[in-house]
């Protein structure tokens, strides 16, 4: 089985209506709280993280076109899907607020379980609005055509910059700086 296996022991945190409305609240006092701390670097670093999913929107669209229509082993349907934890601090520092729920699986006909917000023509979130296994995730096919390797560079850079603007909250939330 590999890593992007559904019947992997890997299980989405926040599935039930409840726990997310208590990371709903959390996010919400967090960014906007009545003692709110100071995560200005942090919302820079997601600004940034948010220029780069505007920069590969297109790019990725075209690929989807081209590889998902025929595609026998669609990552939609067998991928442990969800949002992590920087993927709802990018959300709450860009947007203000967090999509209405967790990603969710729901049963096809043809596919079996597969994600919620797959449509026929293709995921209906925005890419900044998608979990970033939805991104990072290029599938051989899409590796293929990506030539440059531009993209697979994009997608290393959020990796990084999701990865500082975890640490930067941090920092403030521990009153220490953050050490690279």
């Amino acid at each position: 089985m590999g890593a992007m296996d559904s019947e992997t022991s890997h299980t989405v945190a926040w599935q039930s209506p409840g726990a997310w409305q208590q990371v709903t609240l959390f996010f919400s006092s967090l960014i906007s709280g009545e003692n709110a701390p100071d995560l200005s670097i942090a919302r820079q670093v997601a600004r940034g993280i948010l220029a780069d999913y505007e920069t590969l929107e297109e790019r990725l669209d075209v690929l989807a076109a081209r590889v998902c229509p025929d595609c026998r082993d669609n990552c939609c349907a067998r991928a442990v899907i969800g949002y992590d934890f920087p993927d709802l601090l990018f959300q709450s520092l860009v947007y203000g607020d967090l999509p209405p729920a967790q990603i969710s699986k729901v049963q096809d006909s043809h596919a079996g379980r597969i994600c919620a917000c797959l449509s026929p023509t293709g995921c209906r979130l925005p890419r900044a609005r998608r979990p970033f296994v939805c991104t990072w995730y290029l599938c051989p096919p899409m590796k293929a055509l990506d030539t440059k390797g531009d993209l697979a560079a994009t997608v290393e850079g959020i990796k990084k910059a999701r990865k500082r603007m975890e640490a930067e909250l941090y920092a403030v939330l521990s009153g220490k700086p953050v050490i690279y």
